[in-house]
């Protein structure tokens, strides 16, 4: 079965499982539906938290996505979900993202018959996530790396180490973040070029596209998913 964006829970759905933003040991009060209140120890001002269900009206279906229509998530979350981490930039994938549907429940194991794409991403904290994408379009991320405090060739190699670990006799294909065209350093190595060098030795890498819509097509879109897939089968044959 072929699973897609249009399988995900509908942003309704989604939103009645937004955590409430309230402070931790403190005694908070429920004084109805949508109305809590608590006192704040250093300045003992009392706070009143007032959410859109205490209007009865305000709770429906109906009312959500009448008041809703035109509106983006973040917006929505910071002005009637009080959800003040919206405030925090632009969420790129927040209305195509459910923790609910896109994370699993359970370990995930892989499949060493499949290539095991590698995504990069360089800078002061490296990362590289592992991920295999199965037949319909299924782009399952298994392991993520992060490195703290680290320099890039340094990253490079606990990489290696974690891909042997993690994936051993596995086929790998690099997926570089656009600036892995840059320099590292005043050497004139490119951070791509560090990847085709000790210990990864990397045959297969892909850059990603600078422009942002084009970027961000990549990852919701299911034709680009398909093209991936039949380069990562391909390989694997």
């Amino acid at each position: 079965m072929k699973i897609s964006s249009l399988d995900m829970p509908s942003v309704v759905e989604a939103l009645g499982k937004v955590k409430e933003e309230l402070p931790e040991a403190l005694a908070i009060e429920e004084v109805m539906t949508g109305l809590k209140t608590w006192h704040n120890p250093i300045n003992r001002f009392c706070v009143i938290r007032l959410h859109r269900t205490a209007d009865p009206k305000k709770r429906t279906k109906e009312w959500v996505d009448k008041t809703r229509a035109g509106m983006d998530t973040a917006n929505w979350l910071r002005e009637y979900e009080l959800v003040w981490e919206a405030l925090n930039g632009r969420p790129v994938y927040q209305d195509q993202w459910s923790s609910e549907f896109h994370v699993s429940k359970s370990s995930l194991g892989w499949n060493p018959q499949l290539v095991v794409g590698r995504g990069w991403d360089f800078g002061l904290y490296p990362a590289c996530i592992f991920a295999q994408l199965f037949p319909h379009s299924r782009l399952i991320v298994l392991r993520e790396a992060v490195g703290e405090d680290i320099d890039t060739e340094r990253f490079i190699y606990e990489v290696d180490r974690l891909s042997n670990e993690w994936f051993p006799g596995a086929k790998f294909r690099e997926f570089v973040d656009p600036t892995g065209k840059n320099r590292v350093g005043t050497d004139g190595r490119t951070y791509t070029k560090l990847l085709t060098s000790k210990p990864l030795r990397a045959k297969q890498i892909h850059l990603g596209a600078n422009a942002p819509a084009q970027r961000r097509t990549a990852v919701i879109d299911d034709t680009e998913l398909d093209a991936m897939q039949k380069s990562l089968l391909l390989h694997s044959a």
